[in-house]
């Protein structure tokens, strides 16, 4: 009886080792296929992008987009994505607060992570920033427009709202409208969010400091 244990043991370890040293060359080959695609990926980029300087300047007639070709390359077909969508429909977004000076660091990341846990746990939980505002150093968010300080309705649209120049954070709740939730109460903007324009050469730099947590 133990000798039988022991072999069945011994041929479990066996497989569970095969197991481990196929996923991980599995896991490099992988790697090595997303560094090619990243490095074809690039060179579409750059290509589409010198060619759509140039029309500009009246070189050429017409524009390039690599979307089409960088979609193949990744085995996704983008068909499958909707145009738009809002996570706070999806009950995946926590009311609006009331944020103390210099602290949207906090507030933007931890909605990111409500949203998180929300779709693990199917429970909406609000978490507190103060656990990370007291542990932090008091610093300067720099001063804003005027324009986003008295936001009140519509598309925000301002060439001068530079996309390197980032002093404020807000949680992006939705594409297709761009909505941004704020941290300064319901009585700022559309109920305490802000919709900011789309394609407008990375209006406030929405497409450049875009973090995410993982569960």
């Amino acid at each position: 009886m133990h000798h039988a244990l022991l072999v069945a043991l011994l041929l479990a370890c066996s497989y569970l080792g095969r197991s481990l040293s196929d996923m991980n060359s599995k896991w490099e080959i992988w790697k090595m296929k997303i560094t090619f695609r990243r490095l074809v990926w690039e060179k579409n980029w750059s290509f589409v992008r010198k060619h759509n300087q140039d029309a500009t300047a009246g070189k050429h007639s017409f524009t390039l987009t690599a979307d089409k070709i960088n979609d193949k390359l990744n085995g996704f077909n983008g068909s499958l994505i909707p145009q738009s969508l809002d996570w706070r429909n999806n009950g995946l977004v926590s009311p609006v607060m009331v944020s103390p000076i210099c602290s949207c660091w906090a507030f933007s990341p931890l909605g990111a992570l409500e949203g998180q846990m929300k779709k693990r746990t199917w429970v909406l939980k609000s978490l507190s920033p103060q656990n990370l505002l007291d542990c932090s150093i008091d610093s300067e968010n720099g001063e804003m427009l005027p324009s986003f300080h008295y936001y009140r309705q519509g598309v925000y649209n301002v060439p001068s709202c530079k996309p390197r120049l980032i002093n404020h954070a807000v949680l992006v709740v939705s594409y297709g409208s761009d909505m941004g939730k704020n941290s300064w109460g319901t009585t700022w903007g559309e109920e305490g969010y802000i919709r900011i324009a789309r394609n407008k050469d990375n209006m406030c730099g929405i497409a450049s400091f875009a973090v995410f947590p993982t569960l």
